[in-house]
């Protein structure tokens, strides 16, 4: 490597001359010519023999025994323009390498020769050697300077160019074959050490993606503590998979930066795409084309569809394991696709590989949390937990690091401190021999004497002290740069430094031989992350909050960003200046992050960058209030889809209470727009009475404006719910004519959808079944059977629902039932056939009769995959699960239900479905003996069910399981709480089945408690009000508490 051994003499004879006054002794001098020398001579006895040896008068001489090539003292024209015409013909054939090598010699020759610096910054990035390409002109830079010149015009246009990116490496000539990983493990192996004590996991890693080629998918989870080897193994099981001509695709998430929705997938197809040479257009997320559905839960569906589409189709040449590293940093958007693939690929050779944290404090309820809490229950992971190496294994990484062996004393030091992390064990050894602490005696690298290695001693304090021998400007170039993230561009990092371009690349390049920085396609990436926040947490909060500022200034100065225009780096400029000493610059573009996250349907992440929003404003108390209407009218609607009925209601009572202005008035339509959303979110909570207040507030509004405008006919709707809701069926029926009449005139589609939807719910209501199915084929005429717009309650799907917990008897709902499914079979309406199955199901199901209630909810299941009407799915799901369970199919019944969680995410308003469906979960891993999940599916149960407020038939379901599961836990009092709860609920709903819940729920307690005869009591009582309620399968499960009770009240002689 001439031209490094070069460059690293004139380093040094420059900073000899500088911090001492001294030049090279004769003899480094004398070699430094030789190597020159030789480097200049080489190009022309070795390309097509351009010097032949009878026309050569160059001299040969030995110079410590090696051989040396002198050419001419003269040299033509012709020379050089041979030269250049190889180094061009190299360059069309790709051949880069070669081509840098000749105009490099040509440099040594002339190193103010401008056009061949230029060709060179060119070739170094067509080469993918992008820093090699900055130095290549900060070389030029030099040279010219020396001469009293500076560079033209042209060679400051390329590297302005090449900073910004529109310079770039040109496709590779073919694909990347199968058998080669992606490039970051290439990379990522070429500077590495040997994986230490991982051949265990290792063989069964490799075993588990050897399977998915006989078709078995599964999900793979590599967890540990920061530093333990996590992404090495995984780096190590991706490159063996692609030798066995695996499809390999690696991404990554990123700590304390600002999150882009999908970052780890969009990166991991990316690079896909690029190194196969695959169109753009194909990426399932960046390129995704929406439905046109004005529900953004069908998108979202949708979207995460088309990504498992994308990985199914690449499975179908040759498996596919996708890494995702570092997926505790996930973004809520990601986890959920994450979640979504992990069940969908099981059946595909399709393996998800993921790596993360262990020693990080998180949540319960916090997003990645609650994903491995899922992915437990759902038995679709197997978590492979690294624990830290052997004295043995730490052994083998000293001695590769060292290059030699070491003495025992000294591999003890450092295993003591390292305390088997591989991470650190690497770089204390390299710490202490970059701080000069070692020395090689008789093959054997030991201590120097008086050196001690503490063990209290600090990892951190020892990084810092390797960067600060590495050279005065290395620690402040990578703190900037650990301020921007783990990965960074140099033109960001050049704007934030203070340090001339020269000395700033002279900083990287130490950093990158240290190891310290991987080059990438863009830029550069911290090593290891530890390294990163090594640098990060060093500094004090002022120092931080200063240089976060210069980093969101550099990323405007270098992107063009500005706050009132559409970025694609918002979410990074909203950190950093969220973190900054300007803080209210982070407000417009944590808006523009929001409205991003929800033009590609990550739905959780809208919200929350609109809540971060939302409290900067609050936190600098800023009095704008246009802007905090704008924040709070997208968190209502967010929270509308999200189904939080609560945060919703809250949020439009604090847009509604902002005070109007000189220069800020709100629309007098987004005021009747969250009039309605909070009546409706109050509606589906059961809270009539404050939804009655806002829908007469909306009134008042309407009558200030024409009535001729939609926004009249949607609180007709609306009204015409509440009416619907309070089981006013009639006045329903009214409202919804009205709102019919004037939907037609206004020629609304939507609305006269909406209108034709609380008709047939009326009529049915009613008793007109013939006249409701006509408005549900109407409403389908307009819309489709698939009702991707609505706002309907889960109710208004499952009509007879509220009946299952009331006083009707059996056969009356069963009659009503049965004529409404035969006039629906005659007119072939398929939603109605679907709603009619599901209720048939449940009204067997709880009489006994499982065989035909398994066939209809089956049968309706699978009706509504075929609609795509999710709600209908998830509650008849939930049904069918409950089913299997009571019946002992316990682990058919768990897949069901499964499905139905899947179902419920797309439920329009999903809280209401999850609370039934985490209730039957909850229910099923206690029969399975399984409290941990019980008690997870318990707590998603229970958050789901705080999110949407008060609803009768999901309280029904979630209370007394919550019972059964605490007294399972041993937990009597968190048992007691709930059927408190369940006596309210009881005296609220006062109906024969209420009431023998609540009864129900006394009698667990009760035994549990070894109350045996007060739960001898309450088991019969709650018996006799389900045989009056015509609830067999509760009946059931009373009788078999009184059965288990029995032994304790048999006395001898008895």
């Amino acid at each position: 490597q001439k031209a490094a051994a070069l460059r690293q003499y004139e380093e040094y004879a420059a900073l000899i001359e500088k911090e001492l006054g001294l030049s090279p002794q004769e003899e480094t001098t004398t070699l430094y010519e030789a190597i020159k020398a030789k480097r200049i001579v080489e190009p022309f006895l070795k390309v097509n023999k351009l010097l032949s040896p009878s026309k050569s008068k160059g001299i040969d001489h030995q110079a410590g025994g090696q051989e040396v090539s002198f050419l001419p003292t003269s040299s033509s024209k012709f020379d050089r323009q041979t030269v250049l015409k190889q180094a061009d013909q190299h360059r069309d054939s790709a051949n880069y390498g070669a081509a840098i090598d000749l105009l490099n010699r040509l440099l040594a020759r002339n190193p103010t020769d401008e056009p061949t610096h230029r060709e060179l910054m060119h070739l170094y990035v067509l080469a993918g050697r992008r820093h090699e390409s900055l130095r290549q002109y900060q070389t030029c830079l030099e040279a010219l300077a020396a001469n009293g010149t500076s560079p033209d015009a042209a060679t400051e246009a390329l590297y302005r160019q090449i900073m910004s990116g529109q310079v770039t490496p040109p496709p590779a000539p073919k694909p990347k074959p199968v058998g080669l990983p992606p490039t970051p493990i290439a990379v990522e192996m070429e500077h590495s050490t040997p994986l230490a004590g991982r051949r265990e996991e290792l063989t069964l890693l490799q075993k588990r993606i050897q399977a998915a080629r006989q078709g078995q998918g599964c999900t793979l989870l590599l967890a540990g503590e920061a530093g333990v080897g996590k992404t090495r193994l995984a780096y190590e099981a991706l490159r063996l998979a692609a030798t066995a001509r695996t499809s390999t695709l690696i991404g990554a998430a990123y700590e304390e930066e600002g999150h882009l929705p999908y970052q780890p997938f969009i990166e991991a197809f990316d690079r896909y795409l690029a190194e196969q040479h695959l169109p753009p257009e194909q990426h399932p997320i960046t390129h995704y084309q929406p439905l046109g559905a004005s529900d953004l839960q069908l998108e979202h569906s949708a979207l995460f569809k088309a990504t498992a589409t994308f990985l199914v189709t690449l499975a179908d040449d040759a498996p596919v394991v996708l890494l995702l590293d570092d997926l505790h940093a996930a973004d809520e958007a990601s986890l959920s696709l994450f979640h979504y693939l992990a069940r969908q690929t099981r059946s595909t050779p399709i393996v998800l590989l993921a790596t993360y944290r262990t020693d990080l404090v998180a949540s319960p309820a916090s997003p990645f949390e609650r994903l491995l809490s899922a992915l437990y229950r759902e038995q679709i992971s197997e978590v492979f937990h690294l624990n830290r190496l052997s004295e043995q294994d730490g052994t083998q990484i000293i001695t590769y690091v060292l290059g030699g062996d070491a003495e025992p004393t000294l591999l003890k030091s450092i295993t003591d401190l390292a305390e088997g992390n591989p991470f650190c064990t690497q770089e204390i050894t390299q710490a202490m021999l970059k701080a000069d602490h070692l020395i090689q005696e008789a093959g054997q690298w030991r201590m120097k004497s008086g050196i001690t290695l503490s063990v209290s001693a600090e990892l951190q304090e020892l990084l810092r002290g390797r960067m600060h021998r590495l050279g005065r400007t290395i620690e402040p170039t990578l703190t900037a740069a650990a301020i921007i993230g783990r990965e960074f561009q140099f033109p960001v990092l050049r704007a934030v430094v203070d340090l001339p371009d020269g000395e700033l690349l002279d900083a990287l390049d130490v950093a990158l031989r240290g190891h310290l920085l991987d080059e990438t396609e863009s830029g550069y990436r911290f090593r290891h992350s530890l390294i990163r926040h090594t640098l990060y947490n060093s500094l004090s909060q002022t120092r931080r909050a200063w240089l976060h500022t210069r980093v969101a200034q550099a990323i405007e100065t270098t992107t063009g960003a500005q706050p009132n225009r559409p970025q694609p780096h918002v979410e990074s400029l909203a950190f950093h200046y969220n973190l900054s000493n300007q803080r209210d610059q982070a407000l417009p573009y944590l808006i523009q992050a929001g409205h991003k996250a929800l033009d590609i349907y990550a739905l959780e992440m809208a919200v929350g960058y609109f809540e971060q929003a939302l409290n900067l404003m609050d936190e600098l108390a800023l009095a704008d209030p246009g802007q905090r209407w704008h924040i709070l009218l997208q968190l209502a609607s967010c929270s509308h889809i999200l189904a939080n009925a609560r945060k919703g209601v809250a949020y439009a009572e604090q847009a509604l209470a902002l005070e109007p202005t000189e220069s800020w008035q709100p629309a007098s339509h987004e005021k009747i727009y969250l009039y309605l959303e909070a009546a409706f979110l109050l509606i589906t909570s059961g809270d009539m009475n404050p939804a009655q207040s806002f829908l007469e507030l909306a009134q008042l509004e309407v009558g200030e404006i024409d009535e001729n405008r939609v926004e009249y006919a949607d609180l007709l709707y609306y009204v015409a719910l509440w009416h619907w809701h309070r089981d006013a069926y009639q006045q329903a029926y009214d409202m919804a004519q009205q709102c019919l009449k004037v939907a037609e005139k206004l020629d609304a589609p939507d609305a006269l959808a909406r209108a034709y939807e609380v008709l047939a719910l009326a009529a049915h209501s009613l008793g007109k079944w013939q006249e409701g199915l006509n408005f549900e084929e109407q409403r389908s005429t307009l819309v489709g059977a698939n009702m991707n717009f609505t706002i309907a309650f889960d109710a208004h799907l499952c009509l007879w629902e509220y009946h299952l917990y009331g006083d009707r008897a059996y056969e009356e709902v069963k009659h009503t039932v049965d004529q409404t499914l035969q006039q629906a079979e005659r007119m072939g309406a398929l939603r109605a056939i679907a709603v009619c199955k599901s209720v048939n199901g449940v009204l067997d199901y709880q009489v006994g009769r499982w065989l035909e209630a398994e066939a209809s909810l089956r049968a309706s299941i699978q009706l509504c995959r075929q609609l795509g009407t999710a709600s209908c799915e998830a509650i008849a799901s939930q049904r069918l699960g409950d089913l299997l369970t009571v019946r002992g199919e316990l682990e058919e019944g768990r897949s069901i239900l499964e499905s139905g969680v899947m179902a419920a995410e797309r439920a329009h308003l999903r809280a209401h479905c999850q609370t039934r469906i985490y209730a039957a979960l909850a229910r099923n891993r206690l029969a399975a003996g399984d409290l941990i999940a019980a008690g997870q599916a318990l707590a998603l149960g229970l958050a789901a069910s705080e999110a949407h407020g008060q609803c009768g038939t999901c309280e029904s379901m979630l209370l007394p399981v919550a019972v059964s599961v605490r007294v399972a836990q041993g937990d009597l009092t968190g048992a007691k709480t709930f059927a408190d709860h369940l006596d309210e609920a009881a005296a609220r709903y006062s109906s024969r089945t209420w009431l023998a819940l609540a009864t129900q729920a006394r009698g667990k307690l009760a035994a549990a408690r070894g109350e045996i005869k007060l739960a001898e009591n309450s088991f019969k009582e709650a018996l006799a009000g389900f045989q009056a309620a015509d609830n067999e399968v509760e009946a059931a499960q009373c009788q078999a508490a009184l059965d288990r009770l029995r032994p304790q009240l048999t006395s001898p002689g008895n």
